[in-house]
Formats: structure tokens, C-alpha cells, sequence
């Protein structure tokens, strides 16, 4: 069977079609092929009026279990026909009993298809709804028309995620909601931070807990004579002075050994390491101080050199040569949480 000429409306990427072997197709593949290519079209399940599809989803009478999904894929009044085994009221496996099937079959044989054209108006919509269904749920299918991703709205409600803005990038956007579901915890243990910060940016990385440093008290929470308040009762919230010397607010994040090339994309004017550190603060809640510390590995450094490249503070050494140790500190870049 030669394959069909292509009506003007479709794009010649549906040539690609297995028009003469259709059982080698599979059904959701193929109509999320079509809802790619036709981007002016609605999405399968949500037209309003049936003109608004180009396509026309029906089911082939048999009463054999069948061994693959589609039955046959032709033009019929410009429009793609698909013609599925499953997924209906006929056949073994539908919800009719089996002589309706063969009734149906029957009159078809007779060149009757009435009964089968007048069920095929319901076999159109309830196949397009299960398509629809199944592509809101699928994260990879739904990036094919990003103006009807049902799924990232799924995770970012889910996760707690502002929805983005139009000028945020889309890489960001998903890098984000991959982390949902460390995000909806809401505590994320460190073996979860590290993981998710290893999965999210192929950088080595290890974590550091209860590094110590002085946390500057508020004068509402300082111990004042003649006043009222928790931290003015002995044994319970009295603290001497302005600040209190901790251990439980704050961890470091070691980054390395890195190459050379993959420490200068952590530059700050770079946005890799904004974002490694909004990552930090997205899945701890905010609610720690923590710093970033990068190390590079044992390889010499540039030479520093009047009117150069190198920049002070980031990329400039006393030595040239690599040292004894196998990674050394590069820099060390504070960052306080969301909160602060």
C-alpha cells in the first residue's frame, strides 16, 4: 500500500507515520507525535467542537484478542483516521458482552456500518480523554506545548514554588521543580541536599554540619533589667549580651575538586553560582546560614600578569605551581538565607 498524499494543513514530518505497518505504532506515541507538530491545534480531549481536530480516533470490530494497539492509520476528508484495536466498547476486551461485537460485526459485513459509525462519535471523545489524561500527566510530554503543561502546575502546587515569571529561564524553572519533592518535605535531611545538589549540577559536593559562629541578637531578645520578657528569666532565655556563639544555624557545602574550566563558570557575575545558592536556601527552608566553598584541583595555576585576565579574589594565586595536597581552597563565598 502506497503511503497517502499529505494534505497541505499537516507538515511533511507526518510522513514519518507507519502507514503501511500500523501495528508496529503505538497509540499514545503517535497522537503525542501529532500534538507536537500541530501547534495551532488544541490539545487531544480539549477542543471545544470536533472540526477543531484534525483527526479522528475510532475502533476496529473484531471479537480475537488483539495482539497490537492499531488497527489502521489512512486520510479520510483530510483528516488522519486511526483505527485502535483497544480502548473500546468492542471485542473481548470491551465493557459490552461479546455478541453486541458480533452483531455490530455482523451488519458491518453487510455493509452496514451505522451502528458502528454512530459509537465511533464516542469512541473519538473517550479515546481523546484518556490521551488527555495521560499526556497531564507525563513531564516529558508535556514540554512538547509548554502553554498547556499541566504537570509542572501539579509540582509547583505541590512543592509550594511561586509560578515563574516570563523573563525566568525554562532551565531553571524545571531544575527547580525536580527538586519538588525534597521542597514539599520542607526539612531536607543533608543526605537529600547533597544528592539533589550532585543530580541537579554534575558537581562533586559534600556537606560540613554545625560550623560555629556568633549570631547578633535583636534588643527585643536581648536580657534587659526591669523588663517582662523570656530572655530576661533566669534559667530559661537569659543570654549575656549581643550575640550568642552557635552551632546548629549553619553548615558549609564543599564544592570540588573542580577544573579549571568548570570554576570559572562559578564566577559571581556567572549565573551557576546564584543558583547553586537559591537552591540551598529553596531546600533548607531558609532557615540557616550556610557557606559555599570551592576548592580546585592540583593543577598549576595561570600566571598572574599585568593587564590580564586574572581578577583579585577569584582567580589569582602567589604560587604557580600545584602544591602537595591534592585539592586546595579557591575561594569562599558566604551566603545568608531567605529569611534573614
Amino acid at each position: 500500500m502506497n503511503t497517502p498524499t499529505l494534505p497541505k494543513c499537516y507538515p511533511d514530518a507526518l510522513k514519518n507515520l507507519p502507514f503501511t505497518t500500523p501495528w508496529s505504532a503505538n497509540f499514545l506515541a503517535t497522537l503525542r507525535q501529532i500534538t507536537a507538530i500541530g501547534a495551532q491545534k488544541p490539545i487531544p480531549g480539549s477542543a471545544v467542537s470536533l472540526k477543531d481536530e484534525d483527526f479522528r480516533l475510532s475502533q476496529a470490530v473484531s471479537l480475537a484478542f488483539p495482539a497490537s494497539e492499531i488497527a489502521s492509520m489512512t486520510w479520510q476528508d483530510n483528516q488522519l483516521a486511526i483505527k485502535l484495536f483497544s480502548l473500546g466498547v468492542w471485542g473481548p476486551q470491551g465493557p459490552l458482552p461479546l455478541h453486541f461485537s458480533e452483531l455490530a460485526l455482523i451488519r458491518f459485513q453487510q455493509q452496514d456500518s451505522a451502528l458502528i459509525d454512530f459509537i465511533d462519535l464516542f469512541h473519538h471523545r473517550s479515546m481523546s480523554t484518556f490521551f488527555r489524561a495521560w499526556y497531564s500527566a507525563q513531564d516529558t510530554a508535556a514540554l512538547d506545548r509548554p502553554e498547556y503543561d499541566r504537570f509542572s502546575h501539579y509540582l509547583r502546587c505541590l512543592s509550594g514554588l511561586p509560578f515563574p515569571s516570563q523573563d525566568s529561564s525554562l532551565r531553571k524553572q524545571h531544575q527547580l521543580l525536580s527538586a519538588g519533592f525534597q521542597l514539599a518535605r520542607k526539612n531536607c535531611a543533608p543526605q537529600d541536599l547533597l544528592l539533589t545538589l550532585k543530580a541537579l549540577f554534575r558537581l562533586p559536593f559534600q556537606i560540613e554540619e554545625f560550623q560555629p559562629g556568633w549570631i547578633n541578637l535583636r534588643p527585643a531578645e536581648q536580657c534587659q533589667l526591669n523588663k517582662e520578657v523570656q530572655s530576661s528569666c533566669l534559667g530559661r532565655g537569659t543570654i549575656l549580651g549581643e550575640a550568642s556563639y552557635q552551632a546548629g544555624h549553619k553548615f558549609k557545602v564543599l564544592c570540588g575538586p573542580l577544573r579549571y574550566e568548570q570554576y570559572l563558570n562559578l564566577h559571581p557575575d556567572k549565573p551557576d553560582l546564584e543558583n547553586i545558592s537559591i537552591f540551598i536556601q529553596r531546600l533548607t527552608g531558609g532557615h540557616y546560614h550556610f557557606d559555599i566553598q570551592f576548592t580546585l584541583a592540583t593543577t598549576p595555576s595561570l600566571p598572574n600578569t599585568l593587564s590580564g585576565q586574572q581578577q583579585l579574589g577569584f582567580d589569582t594565586w602567589l604560587l604557580n605551581e600545584a602544591g602537595e595536597l591534592s585539592q586546595f581552597a579557591m575561594i569562599h563565598t558566604s551566603c545568608l538565607s531567605v529569611d534573614d
